[in-house]
């Protein structure tokens, strides 16, 4: 078990020594109570609404690499109801223990949902006192929550914690958008930023039953609370250089002095500032990105420490990362009209009077923004040791 389930472990065991010792038998009792780590909402038939929860069994903890009982470490239930509340509340008839949401690590929107809107049905855990609002919030893209939910891992006993580390994993790498329930919640509170979400499918062909068939990368834009499209891996990685939520990066270009062979750039920082400038009475937003990373892998034999070699792979890298950003601001301004990109935000910081002049036409001004975009990235030398070995 990993770190999470450690935790999970610990976190039952002192719960039921300090009752044992207190003989508290209340309903508060940890053994009357169903601890929920994955949460998944679909569109139901008949307009309701489908909740899956993926629930903790703590007498099957550890029991499955040791023998011994065949007790399934977790148990996948499925209820129905107009809303999520009344959903929850059906699960009483299946679940012989209270619901408990303190530990919820990952909380899985089915696309066809959040095409409808997903503000009504944030509503209940932003609203129970008892929901973890730091668990991890995820679209499911081409399929249901309810598959993701109930799929299966071969590394962790509890397959949420599978699914929130893959995502932490992943939290600088450019691939997906890792939000949590509180910081969508607040974003879709917001007049001025749509929220973006990261996104969990299957890949293509393999059977939807376990996470390692899973692929988690890209991000679903939002409009208001609804789900208009999608940016593929290379467009994440655009958005989160403009939020500032990227720090390792891996960018593959050619090799400046042989066009067949590859260069591995291991991207390690990255600075990401958004201005807004008014000149003239005229808008315009200035994008600045400072990277830094070293050379991680060289096809072929050439010397590329060289500074002419160095200084053009600089550049190639930087164009890189530039092309990124560009087709992300032209997908959110052009193709969705949805500032995703924090801009109107940024206006309202730094220009409160004009934005005040601008607000309610912001849906139409921010797609003819003009936006110019600096990219500087530098190759430190700390991970070169010379020029690659040669066969002999």
């Amino acid at each position: 078990m990993r770190s999470y389930s450690k935790k999970i472990f610990m976190f039952l065991a002192i719960l039921l020594l300090c009752m044992s010792l207190i003989g508290c038998m209340h309903e508060q009792d940890l053994t009357h109570r169903a601890i929920i780590v994955g949460v998944g909402i679909d569109k139901a038939e008949d307009e309701e609404i489908e909740l899956t929860l993926q629930i903790v069994n703590p007498s099957g903890l550890g029991l499955q690499q040791g023998g011994g009982r065949n007790i399934q470490p977790i148990w996948v239930n499925s209820t129905k109801g107009k809303t999520v509340y009344e959903a929850a509340r059906e699960q009483l008839k299946a679940v012989n223990r209270r619901p408990f949401y303190s530990h919820i690590q990952v909380l899985v929107i089915s696309e066809e949902l959040a095409k409808e809107g997903i503000m009504d049905i944030l509503d209940y855990f932003s609203r129970d006192y008892e929901v973890r609002l730091n668990s991890s919030v995820i679209i499911a893209r081409g399929t249901t929550a309810k598959k993701v939910i109930s799929a299966k891992s071969t590394l962790e006993d509890i397959p949420a914690i599978h699914l929130k580390e893959v995502l932490e994993d992943n939290l600088y790498s450019g691939v997906i958008r890792n939000i949590n329930t509180f910081e969508m919640v607040k974003e879709l509170n917001e007049n001025i930023l749509n929220t973006t979400i990261g996104v969990v499918k299957f890949k293509e062909g393999e059977e939807q039953e376990l996470i390692k068939s899973m692929e988690l990368e890209g991000t679903a834009i939002f409009k208001e609370d609804k789900l208009v499209g999608w940016l593929e891996k290379y467009e994440t990685a655009g958005l989160l250089y403009i939020k500032n939520e990227i720090r390792d990066r891996v960018i593959g270009i050619k090799d400046p002095l042989n066009e067949n062979k590859r260069v591995v750039i291991e991207q390690l920082r990255s600075n990401g500032k958004v201005r807004a400038k008014i000149e003239n009475e005229k808008l315009k937003i200035h994008i600045n990105i400072k990277a830094e990373g070293t050379i991680g892998e060289q096809q072929g034999e050439n010397d590329l420490l060289m500074e002419k070699i160095l200084k053009d792979l600089e550049r190639e890298v930087a164009n890189t990362i530039k092309e990124d950003i560009k087709k992300t601001v032209d997908i959110a301004q052009n193709q969705f009209q949805s500032d995703i990109l924090g801009f109107g935000e940024e206006i309202r910081k730094k220009h409160l009077n004009y934005w005040r002049e601008i607000e309610d036409n912001w849906d139409e001004i921010f797609p003819e923004v003009p936006v110019e975009i600096d990219v500087e990235f530098r190759i430190t030398r700390s991970g070169l040791t010379g020029p690659p070995s040669k066969a002999r």
